[in-house]
């Protein structure tokens, strides 16, 4: 992910993950882009999304989180975790 031309290369082929996912009938999370602030952050120690709020791999997070901690209808799951 480019995160100053705000633009993703795919640098693996695209939808495997998805299709896999649709294959094994779970919920496709979402895709993750690659970025370099990930791995110096973590090399440091440090939470690599806290500095960035406002950065596309934080929206990305965020929606991975919102999906986990969907109540799913219908499966006894219905009760929110705050």
């Amino acid at each position: 992910m480019c995160f100053v031309l705000q633009e993703c290369t795919n640098i693996f082929s695209s939808g495997g993950g998805q299709s896999l996912a649709s294959m094994a009938g779970i919920p496709f999370l979402g895709c993750v882009p690659i970025d370099p602030q990930v791995a110096i952050s973590g090399e440091k120690g440090q939470n690599s999304l806290r500095p960035s709020p406002d950065s596309p791999l934080f929206a990305v997070f965020q929606d991975i989180v919102k999906t986990i901690t969907k109540p799913r209808v219908g499966t006894g799951d219905e009760t929110v975790v705050s």
